[in-house]
């Protein structure tokens, strides 16, 4: 799946979906991204903040500054995290939703029984629900595997004053990716 053109042959749901959203129940525009997992991961970066999301221009003495409400490298990290622990055996793509103001990040998969939505913001056990993609990305040079994203998360959040991504896991179903 991660080399593959297309994916989808063996595994619905193996591709992104992006929407602007005006508000809840209205799209703007969209669109999907297919193919190989490491490209759509590069594709969908690219997609989001070139069409998807409007940057802020201030100045720096007279260099312009293009600023958006949240970091790019985070953003980076919970792509990442989505594409790697996704659970591939749904037919449900990722899906991304794009606000004015707001980021609304899917996929169907499930933390580790150990890991609690409080610990991902601290150090916590990576154990990928996919570990030969996660191990792809890893000799790619996109991820270290140490479960460190979160607090990178942090830190690029920090670094540009923008509101730390809130964590919410009601709407996961579940599923027996993580059990022993």
């Amino acid at each position: 799946m991660a080399f593959h053109l297309d994916p989808e042959k063996w595994v619905t749901g193996a591709y992104i979906k992006v929407a602007y959203f005006e508000n809840e129940a209205d799209i703007l525009y969209q669109d999907e991204i297919h193919g190989p997992l490491l490209l759509q991961v590069e594709k969908t970066m690219e997609l989001i903040y070139t069409k998807y999301m409007k940057a802020l221009v201030s100045y720096d003495g007279i260099y312009r500054k293009e600023t958006f409400f949240f970091p790019k490298d985070a953003f980076r990290e919970l792509l990442l995290n989505a594409v790697i622990h996704k659970d591939y055996l749904s037919t449900t793509p990722i899906q991304i939703r794009i606000y004015k103001d707001k980021i609304r990040l899917w996929n169907d998969g499930a933390l580790p029984k150990e890991v609690t939505v409080d610990s991902l913001f601290k150090e916590h056990v990576s154990r990928p629900c996919n570990p030969n993609i996660a191990n792809v990305f890893f000799k790619c040079g996109m991820v270290e595997s140490w479960a460190r994203g979160f607090e990178k998360i942090i830190a690029f959040c920090k670094e540009l004053n923008a509101k730390l991504p809130e964590i919410d896991l009601s709407k996961f179903r579940e599923n027996n990716c993580y059990e022993d």
